[in-house]
């Protein structure tokens, strides 16, 4: 995953799908086409009170020099950095679609020489189902 991902669906259709009941009327953010890591985005989380509710918060980790978005679900209880937020902070990331990369015609190795070489194009629907009625 490239770390973006779309999301058109407003804090209502998410509060429904989600069964969200604590948040609405504090949160407001807009659909988001192309949303990248480093931005503000509207999760999914358990409250205090043990209710799901709508929060803002950054789409990635800052950590020197660079973001973590992505961890390998194979490896993530054995990666000191992923391991405890794995157990005791997850949330629910709404998305109508998530990105990938991939490589154009003309370069079809693993490991395309350059960044630019790659695009990123949706891959598959992760909101769905419900939601779309």
């Amino acid at each position: 995953m490239c770390g973006r991902y779309r999301r058109r669906s407003n804090k209502q259709r998410i509060a429904d799908a989600f069964a969200v009941g604590a948040g609405l009327e504090e949160i407001y953010f807009e659909p988001g086409e192309d949303i990248a890591p480093d931005s503000v985005q509207p999760v999914v989380l358990l409250n205090e009170d043990g209710e799901r509710q709508i929060e803002l918060m950054r789409w990635a980790f800052r950590v020197p020099k660079k973001l973590l978005f992505n961890a390998r679900s194979e490896e993530i209880m054995q990666t000191a950095f992923w391991k405890e937020s794995f157990e005791k902070r997850r949330c629910i990331v709404p998305a109508d679609a998530i990105f990938e990369w991939v490589r154009p015609e003309s370069r079809p190795d693993d490991c395309p020489a350059q960044s630019r070489d790659r695009t990123c194009r949706p891959i598959g629907s992760t909101l769905g189902g419900q939601a779309d009625r």
